[in-house]
């Protein structure tokens, strides 16, 4: 027995050790750095193109390979936030949208020092981004690729039913007009509506914020430290939402959806029907060709802003990228950034289709880019002019825990099935979003004593309000608010 014990020990042993030897970065004596991210079968390919880009650069070793050898950590944002604060954070995470999150942990670095230097400082992103990668003036993140969520329609359905396309930009009454004649054409010889404007817009809430900034209202105040989602703005945009759907029978209902039973592969059932030609419109952005262009007969699209009042506005998305703070290869993770912004990896995500690339200068002015394939009309050159020019950070605030709950579609959904009028619904949506506040600031005592500085702000702001005076902009956390002020001339430089 003895000896049975002692030959399985060698066994494993001789297994360890053969195990450790052989893999490669050991081989070769070079470092591994974990890449935190989603199972996504292009990050692979990523992960190679920067192997490649290490070479091309000269960062080698004598023997001509990569100096770093990088690897994916597959994971998500709850679990990388696990990760994180329990010291095994890898080196590279990708956080989405919650930067200020894993910076509030204080398991971000810092990297301002080294952003413009490496060309992957705010200068050579998307403005509108400020607000997701920036906080108190210091840089924690760069960009892998964003989005502009818009509308896109199918030119195809849209001629057969004698629709011209639409205009890129369209107020709410051009909107219903347009939507209107489209169903009432479309559904000619069918007493109950079978084939509907667009998708489904029970849970579109960035559709909801658009309109209802378009009216100068956000869902959190300038200071984030409150909602103040129950505005006059965003009632009269939920109201309208309703009345598309249930009146003027525009979008589908949720009966409507669950009666339609179609599958549908990458982007589902309703990139399916969009295709088919039993939607005119979905809500989508650039990356929806990965899907389109698998298609035996290309689709003609063409996309356009959401219907909008005076304030012309759109949300710019992001899957983005923080170094950890205890990584012990900082070297290498500079030079991924790096390589995120530099033309290779952006050359990459412009020629898949995968969203905007994180740095717009290998967009502007590039064929490749704006005008790609004839069937794919303006949805290129459009999602990128409001990257640049119209777009700002979802609304998120710092003293909420955005991987809660989302208040915001819940009381659409409660509103959509009879439950509570639009106002109920939005004075629920704002007093849960204000207990999830209260709740955050009472658990942590560094961000309660921030949240009484932005308060002691959003005082200094309300006044200046109330006697028409000019708003100090270095009050404002807001980016929409920021940027809603200066166009209207009431900001304090």
């Amino acid at each position: 027995m003895k000896k049975t014990f002692a030959l399985i020990i060698l066994v494993l042993s001789v297994a360890s050790v053969y195990t450790w030897l052989s893999q490669p970065a050991i081989q070769e004596d070079v470092p591994i750095m974990y890449w935190k991210s989603d199972s996504n079968p292009q990050r692979f390919e990523q992960i190679e193109l920067f192997h490649d880009w290490l070479r091309k650069k000269g960062h080698v070793t004598k023997d001509g390979k990569p100096a770093v050898e990088l690897r994916l950590d597959h994971s998500n944002t709850h679990t990388s936030m696990i990760h994180a604060v329990s010291g095994v954070g890898g080196d590279i995470i990708d956080v989405f949208e919650v930067t200020r999150f894993f910076r509030s942990m204080g398991v971000a670095d810092d990297l301002t020092p080294i952003a413009a230097a490496g060309k992957f400082d705010m200068s050579h992103t998307y403005p509108g981004l400020s607000g997701l990668l920036v906080f108190n003036g210091r840089q924690y993140a760069y960009l892998c690729n964003g989005n502009v969520f818009n509308m896109w329609f199918n030119l195809d359905t849209l001629k057969k039913y004698g629709m011209e396309a639409p205009p890129e930009e369209w107020t709410p009454e051009t909107f219903e007009k347009y939507a209107k004649e489209y169903v009432k054409r479309a559904n000619a010889d069918n007493p109950k509506p079978q084939n509907f404007f667009g998708e489904s817009i029970a849970n579109k809430e960035p559709f909801l914020l658009c309109m209802s900034r378009s009216m100068g209202h956000d869902f959190y105040n300038e200071t984030m430290t409150r909602s103040n989602i129950n505005n006059p703005a965003t009632e009269k945009a939920l109201e309208l939402f309703y009345k598309w759907t249930y009146e003027d029978r525009l979008f589908p209902t949720a009966a409507d959806v669950a009666s339609a039973n179609e599958a549908g592969g990458y982007g589902g059932a309703t990139f399916s029907q969009f295709i088919n030609g039993k939607l005119a419109m979905i809500i989508t952005g650039r990356f929806a060709l990965i899907r389109f262009r698998e298609l035996k007969d290309p689709i003609n699209v063409w996309a356009t802003q959401y219907p909008m009042w005076d304030f012309k506005n759109m949300i710019v998305a992001a899957r983005s990228t923080i170094v950890y703070k205890g990584s012990k290869n900082k070297e290498f993770t500079r030079l991924f950034m790096e390589f995120l912004a530099d033309k290779d990896y952006n050359e990459y995500i412009i020629e898949g289709a995968d969203g905007l690339p994180p740095n717009p200068s290998y967009a502007i002015g590039n064929p490749k880019y704006l005008t790609p394939r004839p069937n794919e009309g303006n949805v290129h050159s459009a999602e990128l002019k409001w990257a640049l020019e119209t777009s700002f950070c979802p609304s998120i605030s710092p003293y909420f825990n955005i991987l809660g709950s989302n208040w915001t579609i819940y009381v659409m959904g409660k509103y959509f099935n009879g439950r509570a009028t639009a106002k109920e619904a939005l004075q629920e949506a704002e007093m849960r979003y204000n207990t999830g506040i209260d709740d955050a600031i009472k658990a942590n005592d560094e961000l309660r004593k921030q949240w009484e500085a932005d308060i002691a702000s959003q005082k200094i702001i309300d006044k200046c309000k109330e006697q028409g005076e000019k708003i100090p902009a270095k009050l404002i956390i807001n980016p929409f608010y920021l940027g809603y002020y200066r166009a209207k001339g009431l900001l304090e430089e």
